[in-house]
């Protein structure tokens, strides 16, 4: 990722832009980004419209990708709406870091 990368957040998943998508990576039909593991709500990605296009791959360690062809919206019934434009993307959830237990988890939504 260079300096002039445009990382989109949305609560605690992350969007960067990617190049293309390995080939380890495989399509999938749930357009679902991230649930909420305290309130059960969960992050999705749609078409903005009917002629926007929307794909969700994933590989086998879980890791997640998609595909925007027009314009796609990330929604969740907590955080504001946002667009996200024509383009390849890598889907990162937020860690943190506890220092006293010395160890690394992901964030709870």
């Amino acid at each position: 990722m260079n300096k002039n990368t445009i990382v989109r957040r949305h609560g605690d998943v992350g969007i960067i832009p990617i190049e293309n998508i390995e080939t380890s990576f495989k399509k999938r039909k749930d357009n679902t980004l991230a649930y909420g593991e305290v309130t059960g709500h969960s992050h999705r990605i749609l078409p903005k419209t009917k002629e926007d296009i929307v794909e969700v791959y994933e590989n086998d360690k879980g890791e997640l990708a998609i595909k925007v062809k027009g314009v796609a919206v990330v929604v969740h019934e907590e955080h504001k709406t946002i667009e996200i434009p024509t383009g390849t993307y890598k889907i990162v959830n937020e860690r943190e870091f506890d220092y006293y237990q010395l160890a690394s988890r992901k964030v709870q939504d």
